[in-house]
């Protein structure tokens, strides 16, 4: 399936610029879906054969105007019905496809005129200008508008080929994009909108900013809950809009960031997001914010009550959301030092007042281990062994505590060969200590 044909006249800085006009479409669209002959014609193919099958599948056709298109000659070959360039944009005006004439370094379009009357009507077509200097932006241009006419997807009851592997990739009704279960290469699926509902779509996207627009200023006062109901309004008339999806999962966030009860919730609508989005930037953004500012909360949990646990879990959940992040992990690690400081020095005013009836509690333990977790630091895998050590000499029957033990030592072992452990130590004159062994 070939559903955007690139037309040009070889011989002048056309031919060049279709080359890289090729590129650009297959890298965002896949190389199914672009045809150009010299790229896409195998040897000892028929020429004529395989021009007039890529222009039968041809949504959006791209016919490529430079200065040698327009000279005298040139434009009298179009004159010849047999002229290849004269076929294929006939052929493209016939099918009602959708027309992108691009004009090469501020070449003009060509006199209505001067072209054959099957011709002239090229000329009525808006033109978008491509320039060396300003390729980038002007082929982003280019992108954009045959996005634009590729949004409205109909029925693909056939299956089609991965662009990748080849194997046949099946896609269902109303979908804009699929994974090959073979290479799991990400495919797009376009469909070219008809030119009279195109107005009407505009249209319909022209509201859909204005509705999003005034969402956004309940967003940006804080008024959560108001510009959440609006985006799920939104939804329910624009479904696709991920935009509005990653906005209604920032709100949903906020709202509730006292109990964090909807987090499940607020990044499977990013995933949603990502899907329709195309891994949209962001998308993205708004992940790595979203898994910052649940770090934010937790770390301003208390760090000697049962806020301790709650942190850890909402940091877990943040690594798992964003493995890597400079300043997020920065927070945590600050955190968890901070906690066992706290922690450490509550043991040891335990052991201060307890003496040798000193019974380290379980729940300390259990945090001391979690923090090991996050930390692999020398002073925390010590102090758990000490304090696991003894919480077994005075409970003998902590089977759990005596496997957790058994790896924190073999842990110590393999990461800090040749460091010594801690031990209490209980002089005649004056109370306990820890020192090292």
């Amino acid at each position: 399936m070939k559903g955007i044909f690139i037309s040009y006249r070889r011989g002048g800085a056309g031919g060049h610029a279709a080359g890289r006009i090729e590129t650009s479409l297959k890298d965002r669209f896949g190389r199914d879906l672009v045809f150009l002959d010299v790229q896409d014609i195998s040897p000892g193919q028929n020429f004529d054969k395989a021009i007039d099958a890529a222009l039968t599948q041809c949504h959006a056709f791209v016919v490529v105007l430079d200065r040698h298109w327009r000279s005298e000659e040139q434009i009298q070959r179009l004159h010849d019905p047999a002229d290849y360039v004269r076929r294929e944009i006939t052929a493209a005006l016939e099918r009602d496809a959708v027309i992108f004439p691009i004009l090469i370094d501020g070449t003009a379009m060509p006199n209505e005129l001067s072209l054959p009357d099957c011709l002239q009507s090229l000329t009525r077509y808006q033109a978008l200008s491509l320039r060396h200097e300003t390729f980038d932006n002007d082929i982003g241009l280019l992108i954009k508008a045959i996005e634009q006419h590729y949004l409205e997807l109909k029925a693909i009851e056939n299956s089609m080929q991965c662009p990748r592997c080849r194997a046949a990739v099946k896609i269902s009704l109303f979908q804009t994009s699929t994974r090959c279960d073979s290479c799991k290469t990400e495919i797009m699926v376009l469909k070219v909108v008809p030119a009279q509902s195109y107005a009407v779509q505009n249209e319909s996207r022209s509201r859909l900013s204005r509705l999003l627009e005034l969402a956004e200023i309940d967003a940006e006062n804080k008024n959560y809950h108001s510009a959440y109901e609006q985006y799920s309004q939104i939804l329910d008339f624009h479904p696709d809009s991920w935009e509005a999806i990653i906005n209604k999962a920032i709100c949903l966030f906020w709202i509730g960031s006292e109990d964090l009860s909807h987090l499940e919730e607020v990044f499977s609508l990013l995933d949603k997001a990502d899907l329709l989005s195309n891994l949209h930037p962001r998308v993205s953004a708004a992940r790595k914010s979203l898994a910052y500012n649940l770090a934010v909360i937790a770390e301003a949990e208390d760090m000697v009550g049962l806020g301790i646990t709650w942190s850890l879990e909402l940091f877990n959940f943040s690594k798992s959301i964003l493995p890597v992040h400079e300043d997020r992990d920065q927070l945590i690690h600050s955190y968890v030092g901070e906690c066992f400081k706290k922690i450490q020095k509550r043991l040891i005013e335990f052991l201060a007042r307890d003496g040798k009836d000193f019974d380290p509690p379980l729940a300390e333990l259990a945090t001391l281990r979690k923090l090991m977790v996050f930390k692999q630091d020398l002073d925390i895998i010590r102090f758990f062994i000490l304090m696991a050590d003894r919480k077994i000499q005075v409970n003998p029957d902590q089977r759990e505590l005596i496997v957790q033990l058994k790896d924190a030592k073999s842990q110590f072992e393999r990461v800090y060969p040749g460091k010594s452990l801690l031990r209490i130590k209980y002089p005649f004159i004056g109370g306990p200590r820890i020192e090292g062994v």
